[in-house]
């Protein structure tokens, strides 16, 4: 019953974590999936639009850098 208990309270730590750090140890295809890309995809795909977004970055166990928009703008 200790055992389980304990378990039990690990994985409840475990789930307390904000997705950032979750980032850490997912795989690229998980990571793509919860609407992370890179930086270099939101550079491309808003180059030459008038747009510019503001992005929550992390990076993962391997240092790549991930982004998720949180708003576009119109460029002034």
């Amino acid at each position: 019953m200790k055992k389980f208990l304990m378990l039990l309270s690990v994985l409840g730590i475990v789930q307390s974590c904000n997705s950032t750090n979750r980032l850490r140890i997912l795989p690229a295809g998980e990571i793509l999936g919860l609407g992370y890309r890179k930086r270099e995809a939101f550079e491309e795909e808003l180059k030459g639009t008038g747009y510019d977004a503001d992005l929550n970055c992390t990076k993962d166990s391997q240092g790549r850098e991930w982004c998720k928009a949180e708003k576009y703008d119109k460029k002034r």
